[in-house]
Formats: structure tokens, C-alpha cells, sequence
């Protein structure tokens, strides 16, 4: 037989009955998509349109029957949680690259980017079942409750930004490069969310100096450059002051916590 030898949870524990008696399944439907259009205003001129969107919905069903050793010590175990998680990306932006001859090279870009994640999710565990007929599908017939108690959650954060980069080059070895971003995040504390990054860089491409062509060296650059970045690495609404429900969480009013 697959099944144990002895009662419950002092079951010897067999490895085929384990996979056959507890279910544990994680279904999950994910679905990407990416929209891209450029528009040439002008020969000189484009527009370029790109949407990105990203939605996974995903699920966990386990069940430990009273029958197994894993769902002896619990009188059966039975638990459903679902999650979702939505991702949308636009992204505008328009490139000019005007001619200034033959030994010059110029294009400056300027766009606007949003992001917008959306986090949702819901978990309940029970345990303390009289049957194994229901499987996961009736929570409400177990008798206790598993900590932590049922949660659900949602969670969002957006980020904007204002952007723009210009590249210049001249003889095809000399080029200098400066961008500038005005970023937003929904994360930070109100009053900060908005900041400057701007950045510098040059470069000298070496090897397409007489004194180097031909040498051992295919390509050869040097560069330097300056720029400054942010940070939005806090989880979502920690800058806020949050509403709790569990017994730990205590304000005043009036004199009364």
C-alpha cells in the first residue's frame, strides 16, 4: 500500500502517499504585452510611442487531509491564497538629430516616462476540519483559524519622470553627452517626491587616432564623467503614518490610548 503504517501524525512517513494525499498546487497566468509606434515628424524629426503592460495572477491551494501525518497534527490543514500584480509602462518621446556636416554628430532626445505598479493580494489558512471531503474549497468548515489570520492586502506605487539627453560628437572621435531627468515617486514623503538628476560624461576615442591605427588595439576609449541619482528603494506607504489593527498598535486620544 502507498498509505502509512500506524495512525496520524506518528504515521512512518511514505513518500508516495505524501505526494499522493497532500495537495499543493500554484497555478499561475501571466500575460506580457509591448506596443511600440514611431512617427517621422520630419526628416530630422520623431516621435516614438511605447506602451508596456505586465499582469500576472497566481494562487496557492494546499490541503493536508486529516488522513495524512501532515494534516494529523492539525486535525486537517487547508489554506487559499491569491495574488495579483499589474504592471502598465508608457513611455513618449521625440528625437531631433539635426545636420551640422559631415564631421559632426548631434541629437538631443526629450521624453516623459510613467510607471504605475498595483499589488493585491488575500490569504486565509484553516485548520481543524471533521472531514476531507471538501479539500480547499470550504474554509469555513475548519474550526480554528491558522496565525497569521486572514489578510488582505494592496499595495501601489507610481513613478513620473521628465527626462531629456543630448549626445554630440565631432570627427568621430571626440563626444560629449549631458542628461537631465526631473523625477517623481509615490513612495517618498510629501514635500520630496520630486527631484534633479543631471549628468555629464566625455569621451575620447583613441584609437581612431593616426598615432594608434594599426596597432594592437581595435578600439580604445577613455571617459569621464559626472551625474547624480536617486533613490526610491522604501516600500510603499512607509512614509506615512499607518492605520493598524492588531492589538500592538496604539494611539493616543485624549488622554486614553
Amino acid at each position: 500500500t502507498y498509505y502509512e503504517i500506524g495512525s496520524g501524525a506518528q504515521d512512518a512517513r511514505n513518500p508516495v502517499a505524501m505526494a499522493i494525499q497532500v495537495e499543493d498546487d500554484a497555478p499561475e497566468n501571466r500575460v506580457l504585452g509591448n506596443f511600440s509606434a514611431t512617427v517621422t515628424v520630419r526628416p530630422d524629426l520623431t516621435a516614438q510611442t511605447m506602451l508596456g503592460v505586465d499582469y500576472t495572477d497566481a494562487a496557492r491551494r494546499t490541503f493536508a487531509p486529516r488522513a495524512s501525518p501532515i494534516g494529523a497534527q492539525y486535525g486537517g490543514y487547508a489554506r487559499q491564497a491569491d495574488r495579483t500584480l499589474e504592471n502598465a509602462n508608457f513611455q513618449q518621446l521625440l528625437t531631433y538629430s539635426p545636420r551640422f556636416g559631415a564631421d559632426q554628430e548631434f541629437e538631443i532626445v526629450g521624453g516623459y516616462e510613467f510607471t504605475k505598479i498595483d499589488n493585491r493580494g488575500f490569504d486565509a489558512q484553516m485548520q481543524g476540519f471533521i472531514t476531507d471531503a471538501f479539500g480547499v474549497n470550504n474554509l469555513g468548515a475548519g474550526t480554528q483559524s491558522v496565525s497569521p489570520v486572514p489578510t488582505s492586502y494592496r499595495v501601489e506605487s507610481q513613478l513620473a519622470s521628465f527626462f531629456s539627453r543630448a549626445n554630440y560628437g565631432f570627427a568621430g572621435k571626440y563626444f560629449l553627452t549631458g542628461v537631465v531627468r526631473y523625477d517623481g515617486s509615490s513612495r517618498l514623503a510629501e514635500g520630496h517626491r520630486w527631484a534633479m538628476f543631471p549628468a555629464i560624461s566625455a569621451s575620447w576615442r583613441v584609437s581612431e587616432e593616426e598615432f594608434l591605427r594599426g596597432s594592437m588595439f581595435s578600439t580604445l576609449a577613455l571617459r569621464t564623467g559626472w551625474g547624480k541619482q536617486g533613490n526610491q528603494a522604501v516600500a510603499p506607504y512607509q512614509t506615512k503614518l499607518l492605520l493598524r489593527a492588531d492589538p500592538g498598535a496604539v494611539y493616543p486620544i485624549g488622554n486614553v490610548l
